[in-house]
């Protein structure tokens, strides 16, 4: 998730929405909570995050609230999450890693942070599974045969939830390497996937790339969709209500203006009201394949 996106949008609504009553130059900061839990895996992927203002030099990590207390409310127990530094981010996550996710069901958010309260919930979708899943190995053909009708890439897959919708991400799991995932293996560095055209992609230094599919369960991904040859992961992903209009917020058809009705995080005011805040809580079920995505032949 793209947390450069979200915590500039905030801090530049707080800056047109602060300049009424206080005095100019001045700056309030905001609390921006991104959470989302992964149907079968472990309970990590919270964080909470402070806004900063544009006049100052953006550091991502400067931006990390390490020291709230986030709890997790589910079936009648109750999470107390730790906070971990990450190579380029932080999550809060449940130290015991044998406690899953489970699909069906519904989780409570709990953040208390500089004197706050947050919350939010989620109910899981079901469990996603491949009905046909991608290939290990796929040759990429010659620019000439990109028209050229195939079902290379064809897949397909369970419905999961009555939300019938969902996004595809492919991502490139090693972008210096390419010739070690070979038989046999051999030195041979990797490259950017060129398909002749230019290719506008607002992501375009990241690794991975992303597409919505509305109520169909079975698509081809284009050519194109590739950033990198190599080692990759086709992953199909049915999300919860929240996490679906979070990712078109912010990654499917976010044009880099905040909506709020399409966050799902709260604040609790002192007289026990709730009012929309920065943020989402959601949650997401997947189904994933590692392929080999070959350069053309020549």
């Amino acid at each position: 998730m793209n947390i450069r996106i979200t915590i500039a949008v905030a801090a530049s609504f707080m800056l047109l929405s602060a300049c009424e009553d206080l005095p100019t130059g001045t700056y309030i900061p905001q609390t921006i909570v991104e959470g989302v839990l992964y149907v079968d895996e472990p309970i990590r992927r919270i964080k909470v995050q402070i806004s900063q203002p544009t006049t100052d030099t953006f550091r991502l990590k400067d931006g990390f609230v390490r020291d709230a207390n986030v709890r997790i409310f589910s079936q009648g127990q109750t999470y107390e999450l730790k906070y971990r530094d990450l190579d380029s981010t932080g999550e809060y996550y449940y130290p015991d890693t044998t406690v899953m996710v489970q699909p069906g069901q519904n989780y409570r958010l709990e953040v208390v942070t500089g004197g706050k309260t947050f919350v939010s919930e989620t109910t899981t979708p079901g469990r996603i599974e491949w009905v046909r899943e991608p290939r290990g190995v796929v040759q990429f053909p010659p620019i000439k045969d990109l028209v050229v009708p195939n079902d290379t890439l064809q897949i397909s897959w369970t419905k999961a939830s009555d939300l019938d919708e969902y996004y595809i991400s492919v991502r490139c799991l090693d972008t210096l390497h390419y010739g070690k995932y070979l038989n046999p293996p051999r030195e041979e560095k990797n490259m950017r996937v060129d398909v002749g055209v230019p290719v506008r992609d607002r992501f375009e230094k990241e690794t991975s790339r992303y597409a919505y599919v509305g109520a169909i369960h079975t698509v081809a991904p284009v050519w194109i969709a590739f950033k990198w040859y190599g080692m990759q992961e086709i992953s199909v992903y049915a999300p919860d209500v929240n996490w679906l209009n979070w990712m078109k917020l912010t990654r499917l058809f976010g044009g880099g203006t905040y909506n709020e009705n399409l966050g799902s995080m709260y604040e609790v005011m002192p007289d026990g009201t709730q009012v929309k805040a920065f943020g989402v809580f959601g949650s997401v079920s997947a189904a994933r394949k590692k392929i080999l995505l070959l350069k053309p032949e020549r």
